[in-house]
């Protein structure tokens, strides 16, 4: 499927962004695809490669969980 028609197929029935949004945090969360949103100060980070790591708090019964984002730098 083209990138364009994906998208038309995935906002019909979606009134606004936020409508669209939803969709597709459920067809992330359909196929086990984790977000991570609303990091900040990733300018400070350089151009650079880096490995990213997600440590969670664990909640029982929870679908989300806030993490503690780290970067490590690569020489």
């Amino acid at each position: 499927m083209q990138n364009s028609s994906f998208i038309k197929e995935l906002a019909k029935g979606c009134r606004t962004v936020e409508d669209v949004q939803e969709k597709l945090k459920g067809l992330f969360k359909d196929n086990e695809i984790v977000i991570i949103e609303n990091l900040m100060n990733l300018h400070l980070l350089g151009d650079d490669l880096f490995t990213f790591c997600a440590l969670p708090l664990k909640h029982m019964a929870a679908d989300g969980s806030p993490v503690r984002a780290i970067a490590l730098l690569h020489e």
